[in-house]
């Protein structure tokens, strides 16, 4: 959290004051990870916070939405700390300066971005399978999927995306286009009728080691329930995204450890049994995460150049593992097609 922030007119301290009478001379320091909203962290009278600025596209309903989601997750029983929204003096879970919105949570301390564990893979499989145990049983579920990271909203993307990068001569343009043919296609053969067939829920989609809040060597919270006011996917989905974000070989990062695969899916079943069409069908969905992430990395101005594109070609390597049925996950218990 390396430095402080000061918004043009004290917009930072206009925004928390609609929680607290705070100093102009409150220091902020803005949390750099992440690719979504703005955080900062600031001090008040012994204690710290955070304060979120929401993206663009997010509306109030929106944010009341992730509120009621991220209350009855933790008012379930949800065995792990989360962020939870602090209500403005107004009484709402927001409050809106500057023609943008924000939201104030109590600082969680911890480590963020550790490298995952095998005992760590295991633990993110259990928090996952009791965070589906609730949401199963909520009200927040749904007859239609919807949200950014939908199969159909990332081939709709992809393809508009090739339009542009055939203007465009650069390497991440090359490597964009080189991924483009080989996953189009790929996604068009996939046979995703066991998928179609399961309900959808808010689901969290970024169960990712940025997410994950480790303290005294074990896991201790989960971070960013954003998501989960706009997604409606199937829990299988999430799964694959806790595959793609924690599952990942970090001395290639182009092929799936085997160990890690093993140990987070055991724990999703001490809590949550996985079927024979669900293990059919979780690699392909897989497949999916990892179009959505060539897609998402062509765009992500953080990522540039040859950094872009290694990302981008891994993305093809994983991809390609996964439809021929072999490596890592025919032998971690994934059941090839």
């Amino acid at each position: 959290m390396p430095g402080t922030s000061t918004l043009a007119g004290g917009e930072l301290h206009n925004a928390a004051g609609n929680w607290f009478s705070i100093s102009r001379s409150t220091a902020f320091s803005r949390i750099k990870t992440g690719y979504a909203s703005s955080n900062w962290v600031f001090e008040h009278k012994g204690e710290r916070y955070v304060l979120k600025r929401f993206m663009d596209f997010k509306k109030a309903k929106d944010v009341m939405a992730e509120y009621r989601i991220s209350e009855y997750i933790a008012e379930k029983g949800f065995p792990y700390e989360i962020p939870r929204m602090m209500l403005a003096k107004d009484g709402r879970p927001f409050a809106e300066a500057g023609g943008e919105l924000y939201s104030l949570y109590r600082f969680i301390p911890g480590s963020t971005g550790m490298r995952v564990s095998e005992n760590d893979a295991y633990n993110i499989g259990v928090m996952a399978a009791r965070l589906h145990e609730i949401i199963r049983k909520s009200r927040f579920a749904s007859k239609e999927r919807r949200g950014f990271q939908t199969i159909e909203r990332i081939k709709e993307r992809m393809d508009r995306n090739a339009i542009e990068a055939r203007s465009r001569r650069d390497g991440g343009a090359r490597a964009f286009l080189f991924a483009y043919r080989w996953f189009a296609p790929a996604l068009r053969k996939l046979d995703l009728s066991h998928y179609e067939t399961l309900k959808a829920y808010a689901v969290h989609c970024d169960i990712a080691p940025a997410n994950i809040i480790w303290r005294h060597g074990g896991i201790h919270g989960l971070l960013d329930f954003s998501n989960m006011s706009n997604y409606r996917d199937a829990l299988l989905m999430d799964i694959a995204w806790s595959v793609h974000f924690c599952c990942v070989d970090m001395k290639t990062g182009s092929s799936y450890s085997k160990r890690l695969l093993d140990s987070l899916l055991e724990g999703y079943e001490a809590i949550r049994s996985l079927s024979r069409e669900d293990m059919e069908t979780l690699p392909r969905l897989v497949l999916v995460t990892n179009a959505f992430d060539f897609e998402f990395a062509y765009h992500l101005q953080s990522v540039t150049g040859k950094d872009q594109t290694e990302r981008i070609l891994n993305d093809v390597k994983l991809s390609r593992r996964l439809l021929r049925g072999k490596g890592y996950f025919r032998k971690a218990r994934l059941l090839p097609w």
